[in-house]
């Protein structure tokens, strides 16, 4: 299944990833670990973006982050990184 998405750019096909959370969170595990720490972000906010407009819900990045961290599909270290890194791109 991992072959079904493009792991060369961020961000990874939204979609695919509401699909594989409710389906197999390991792989998603799998999918985010590919990325550095300021694509994971690109990605949750992505993916925010995906939620908001798709399944009308109001979320952001933060939020999302925050929901792989307790789910188990980013650790804390990784989530801790992805936020540091974040800070220091942040204009």
């Amino acid at each position: 299944m991992l072959d079904e998405i493009d792991t060369t750019v961020a961000p990874l096909d939204c979609g695919r990833l509401f699909d594989l959370l409710g389906d197999n969170p390991q792989q998603v595990q799998d999918l985010l670990s590919t990325l550095m720490p300021t694509d994971v972000y690109a990605q949750a906010a992505a993916y925010a973006a995906y939620l908001n407009e798709r399944h009308n819900r109001m979320t952001n990045a933060g939020l999302v982050l925050t929901a792989w961290l307790r789910s188990g599909v980013i650790s804390r270290e990784r989530a801790q990184a992805v936020l540091r890194q974040r800070q220091e791109t942040r204009p």
